[in-house]
């Protein structure tokens, strides 16, 4: 039984030139690379989904910008629409200093009016001394 054998118990030192004889304690290149496979390949595949599903996220949201700008054509008819509103907020800036002139106007002219009368309201009040 000395030759015949395939596996052979692990001995201290070098093996010797031209043996091909496989060791118990040294794995086989096969199942590494088997190993290596079935750890590999998952990892790939979920890049590859995780890429393919970012360019479909960017191609939908790319897509959906672009919808959002038909529904919206310029309204060129209704610039005049516009200038008319701002005419009349102009009107209406320009008309309330003007009245805030004449309304103050008016309180002063008054309380002048009121200062200048004789102070007969004074006079006839009867004072008990």
């Amino acid at each position: 039984m000395t030759g015949s054998s395939c596996v052979r118990p692990l001995t201290p030192g070098p093996a010797p030139v031209g043996d091909n004889v496989y060791y118990a304690s040294q794995p086989s290149y096969a199942a590494m690379i088997i190993v290596l496979r079935a750890l590999l390949v998952p990892l790939v595949a979920l890049f590859n989904g995780s890429c393919n599903a970012l360019v479909g996220t960017r191609s939908s949201c790319l897509n959906a910008v672009a919808h959002i700008e038909d529904p919206r054509p310029p309204r060129y008819d209704l610039i005049p629409n516009l200038v008319e509103a701002a005419k009349d907020c102009l009107k209406q800036e320009r008309e309330t200093p003007e009245a805030v002139v004449v309304t103050r106007s008016a309180a002063v002219a008054g309380r002048r009016a009121a200062d200048a009368k004789p102070k007969a309201r004074e006079d006839s009040k009867v004072s008990f001394g």
